[in-house]
């Protein structure tokens, strides 16, 4: 799936799509990998980042993560299996 920002880029969550649109045309890994990260970014797409108006989020500040770029390991790492990643997100 090829991602395009359509906003300007000064809002971080359209910034963070372009670069993350960039990235994901070199992105390495196997297809469910690739299927994981269209599912995750479009749910971003969709929310954006949190704000201090979500109970959750209230006391945390994530302007710096807003501001960080999206970039990708310059290195491939370790492989993992799809078991490992649903064993780690459990």
């Amino acid at each position: 799936m090829v991602w395009t920002a359509t906003a300007p880029a000064t809002d971080p969550r359209e910034r963070y799509l372009s670069q993350f649109a960039r990235q994901s045309a070199i992105a390495m890994g196997p297809p469910w990998l690739a299927e994981r990260r269209d599912a995750a970014i479009e749910r971003f797409r969709d929310v954006g980042f949190p704000t201090t108006r979500q109970e959750e989020w209230r006391f945390t500040d994530i302007a710096p993560l807003t501001q960080t770029p999206f970039t990708l390991p310059t290195s491939p790492g370790p492989k993992a299996s799809p078991e490992a990643v649903e064993e780690a997100a459990e």
